[in-house]
């Protein structure tokens, strides 16, 4: 079972925090206490609606494994995220004027790594119930 916890990223101290927010991110983030709340999970979840399974873990939420020394789940979390960042499974896409790019949350990672320089980016988030592991 894995460790998640939003602390890294939300919680006051956390990357997206006050000191970041005081820098004008044009993305308003509201940081909280609550980030630092904990809930175990399984590490591999099964996508409901096709039955591929998946590794449901993220460097920026996952902080450890239950029943595991820090020491050993650090080396595990470090071989997991090498072995997802690998070039065979990354995409990167050739952003084009009025596209559009929808993905599955529940089945890869993603990073907003630029390229598209000269317009906005414009996100509209929309999450899917799925309470199913």
């Amino acid at each position: 079972m894995a460790i998640h916890s939003a602390a890294l990223g939300y919680a006051p101290d956390g990357a997206y925090g006050k000191d970041d927010q005081a820098l004008g991110r044009s993305m308003k983030i509201l940081p909280s206490e609550r980030a630092r709340d904990t809930h175990a999970h399984p590490l591999i979840r099964t996508h409901h609606e096709n039955g591929s399974k998946a590794l449901f873990s993220s460097a920026a939420y996952i902080t450890g494994f239950e029943g595991m020394a820090r020491e050993e789940s650090e080396a595990l979390l470090m071989s997991l995220y090498t072995h997802q960042t690998q070039p065979e499974f990354i995409y990167t896409h050739r952003w084009e004027a009025g596209m559009v790019v929808m993905w599955d949350n529940r089945s890869l990672l993603h990073a907003a790594t630029g390229g598209y320089d000269g317009y906005d980016r414009l996100l509209h988030r929309t999450t899917i119930a799925d309470t199913q592991f």
